[in-house]
Order: structure tokens, then sequence, then C-alpha cells
């Protein structure tokens, strides 16, 4: 067990209320077990003397960990962050509130391949008092090699140690860098990792707009395939669904053109015909299709070929997607 206590600093104009961990730390930090709880944090920054405040406070937080260090050297196990609110308001700015905001983080490694998740949920956000909902993210991957994963990052930490002896932090990777990093992640390629967005959930009281995703990666035959001709060979398949909840999405709008200083009629109207004109322009060009209040799109890329909401099109379609 180890505490730290309140601590203040007037001249740095910080507050914080101190800090308690319960637990234990393995011999050579080969793994973490416990709770860290961390009491309100008060700061007030500025980059410079004629720069604006900004006024930081962070609520209670609590971070639970339960790790080891697996067979691949990387650490394998379970974490969780709970923080009570975090205000971010800036003099003569925006004021960003978030409240129960909650991560949590899954690990594990079973036959050198890693499995697992990490993800938050923050249960409201508002921005300058407007409302604009709770959000949930969760990303989760499959079958990613450990023993390639750790050498690839190892490699990176490698080049970046590199790059700041040889004062280059700000130029970040060279073209050789970049490219034996890539070469890494090909590699990785051959064990068929899958991603995926879990659900990404923005939730207010009129409704809730979703986004799930998923991909399954595959060595390319082609290794020096670039383009849309490497997205025909890598992803094997690439699978995804938004629903968009027009009065959640209405309720968006409104309250942050309310918080800028119209009525609220003069909001709901004006948001109610940015939405209506986006949903028509997206039916007609069958970007989406309406499905009760929701407007839904589905794209699927399998075997090369791409479907959009039912309908087959040429992979080039998505031409203008891809960076150049």
């Amino acid at each position: 067990q180890a505490e730290v206590p309140a601590m203040k600093y007037p001249e740095e104009r910080a507050e914080f209320g101190g800090a308690r961990f319960d637990g234990k730390i393995l011999k050579r930090f080969e793994g973490v077990q416990g709770e860290l709880v961390t009491e309100p944090l008060s700061v007030i920054a500025s980059k410079t003397d004629d720069a604006a405040d900004t006024h930081i406070e962070l609520g209670k937080i609590t971070m639970t960990v339960d790790s080891r260090e697996g067979p691949s050297g990387l650490q394998l196990g379970t974490g969780s962050l709970k923080l009570a609110s975090m205000t971010v308001k800036r003099e003569n700015d925006s004021t960003v509130q978030v409240k129960d905001f909650v991560y949590h983080g899954v690990n594990k490694e079973s036959d050198g391949l890693l499995n697992g998740e990490l993800g938050y949920n923050a249960a409201s956000i508002l921005v300058d008092g407007a409302e604009l909902g709770s959000q949930q993210v969760t990303f989760k991957y499959s079958r990613v090699n450990a023993a390639k994963f750790k050498a690839a990052m190892d490699l990176s930490a490698k080049l970046t140690e590199q790059n700041q002896r040889d004062g280059q932090a700000s130029n970040g990777l060279t073209a050789e860098q970049s490219r034996q990093l890539a070469a890494l992640g090909m590699d990785m390629l051959a064990d068929n990792p899958t991603l995926a967005l879990d659900p990404v959930i923005w939730k207010n009281d009129k409704g809730a707009s979703q986004l799930n995703l998923s991909v399954t990666l595959v060595a390319p035959q082609n290794p020096q395939a670039t383009g849309l001709e490497l997205v025909r060979q890598v992803m094997q398949p690439l699978d995804a669904k938004l629903v968009l909840s027009k009065p959640m999405m209405t309720a968006l709008g409104t309250n942050v053109l309310q918080s800028q200083g119209l009525s609220p009629e003069q909001a709901a109207q004006q948001v109610g015909r940015q939405i209506n004109t986006m949903a028509g322009m997206a039916q007609m060009l069958n970007l989406a299709q309406l499905q009760g209040e929701d407007l839904v799109t589905s794209l699927l890329i399998k075997n090369g070929a791409l479907t959009l909401n039912g309908k087959e099109l040429p992979l080039d379609a998505l031409q203008g997607m891809l960076p150049h």
C-alpha cells in the first residue's frame, strides 16, 4: 500500500486531493495487481503569460489493473479506469464537460495470438452547457500474432529513439524506416487478424445512432499491390453498418445551435431542414436507405466485390475515399 497526501501548489495554480494505491507489483515489474484511487485535481494552465488560462478539473479517478507478462513479453490481463467528471474551460472559449467516463481493456494470448478489446463509455457530454448525449466505443481484435506485434512495437520504439538522438523527432520516420514497419505489418496478415468497432453508439433522449464495422485481413497475393488492388486482396471481408437516427441528430443539432444563441424554434427548424436535405441526397445517391426514422447504410467488401445497400458496385467506386 502507498499513499500520496493532498497537495497545493499556489504558484503553479494547482491543487491535488491525494492518491492511494492498494495492491502489489511483481518482481522485475512482470505484473501489477491492484487499485489506484486519485482524489479531485484542479489545474489552471496557460502556454504563455499572454495566453488565455485553461481551467482543468478532474473528479475522483479509480483505476484497477490485473496484468502479467505473457509468453511473448507483452502485458496480458485486464484494466479499467473510472472518472467521475472532467471539465475543461478556456477563458473566452468553450467549456467541455464529461461525466461518468469509464474505460476498460482486456488483452489475452492463446497459441501465440492476441485477442481482446478496449473501449469507453461516457454517460454525458456537454459543450457550453449543450447536452450532446452519451457515447460508447468498443474496439475488438483477434488473431493478432503476439510475437510479430511485439517486434513491430520494439522496432517503432527503436526508430523513435534513434530519430530523437539524431535530432529528427519533428520530421517523423524516413522512407526506409516506414518501409521496415510496413513490412512487419504486412507479415502479421498471415494470421488473418480481425479488427472490429463493435459498437460505436451516440445516444440522447430522442434516439441512438450506431456504427458496427469488422474487417478480416489476409496476406495479399501481390505484396507490391497498392490502392484499390491492395484493398481487393487484403480485405476478406469488410462488413459495416451505419444507422443514423434522424430524431437523435435533430435533437443534437438543436442543442448545439441553441448554445450559440438561436431560439429553440429557430434551431429546430434550421437543423430539421438540413437533416431532411441530407437524407434526401443520401437516398437519391443510394448512400443510405430510410427505415422508419433511421438512415441506414450497409457496406460489404468481399472477394474483391463491393456491395452498398444491397446493390453491387465496381470496387472502383471507392477510389475517391482512399488516400492518394
